[in-house]
């Protein structure tokens, strides 16, 4: 038998239904045979049948038309409209089945979506850790500066103790030169320079970026907002990242998964990403 065979059901007391014992008295067994065979095709032709194909039906079942229209006009097994006759427990069993059906594809979906988002989450711890071991390699990093500019002006402020006590600059000592943290801003403050390249990125120049890399704006919208909300530190790396996979269904639980290791981070006292 094919796999794609399709079967029904087959009520085991339908003999005794006082609408077939009917029909057993007035056609015998060829009578309820054909009743059977007619069933089998409303199955194959979605329950209905059309009252001009009845030659026909009566061809290919080998008897005369005659019998199938006593079949269908005597004995109350069949209903009919103007083109149709039709059986309505045959209705009713094929919409079950396409219910079936339906149910059957909805749950194939979800377990499909469930393993997707598994997925999704997987690449996330990922790239969660990748960015942990870069954010400690930066604290790192700007440890080492710090102490290397405190000596350093240390060094600059010995120098110039040595320059007031000589009247000159001590060999081997280079006086400092001017340096953008020795201008002052719009606002007159000092500010010390940033290197853009290993500090996460203001909020507008984020967007920019975004744009620059073919991110839609409503894209990098939805992304922004959802860093803003969760105290997010966003690197080059991260946006390069969803460029490659710009889509929401995908980035969602990247971001979720995201904002859990930013939480715990802050808890520790390290700081997000302030303003943009």
């Amino acid at each position: 038998m094919a796999k794609d065979t399709f079967y029904f059901s087959h009520d085991y007391g339908a003999r005794n239904d006082p609408k077939m014992q009917n029909l057993l008295m007035a056609m015998g067994h060829e009578g309820k045979g054909l009743y059977w065979d007619i069933i089998e095709f409303m199955y194959e032709q979605g329950g209905y049948l059309k009252l001009d194909d009845i030659d026909t039906i009566a061809f290919s079942l080998r008897t005369k038309p005659e019998l199938i229209h006593e079949l269908i006009n005597n004995f109350g097994l069949f209903e009919k409209d103007k083109k149709h006759f039709y059986s309505k427990s045959v209705l009713k069993r094929l919409d079950k089945r396409v219910e079936k059906s339906e149910r059957a594809k909805e749950s194939a979906s979800k377990r499909w979506q469930k393993k997707e988002v598994e997925k999704s989450i997987k690449n996330a711890n990922a790239l969660r850790t990748h960015c942990e071991g870069n954010a400690k390699k930066e604290m790192k990093g700007n440890e080492r500066k710090g102490k290397e500019k405190k000596e350093n002006e240390r060094k600059d402020t010995q120098g110039k103790q040595n320059e007031n006590k000589n009247g000159k600059t001590p060999a081997g000592v280079t006086p400092p030169a001017p340096t953008r943290s020795a201008l002052p801003d719009q606002n007159g403050k000092n500010t010390p320079p940033s290197d853009t390249a290993k500090q996460p990125m203001a909020w507008n120049e984020q967007s920019k970026y975004a744009q620059r890399l073919g991110i839609s704006a409503g894209l990098s919208e939805q992304i922004i907002a959802i860093a803003k909300e969760n105290k997010i530190m966003l690197y080059r790396q991260h946006w390069e990242y969803f460029a490659a996979n710009a889509n929401m269904s995908v980035l969602l639980p990247i971001l979720q998964s995201m904002a859990d290791a930013s939480k715990k981070r802050n808890k520790s006292g390290f700081q997000p990403i302030g303003s943009g």
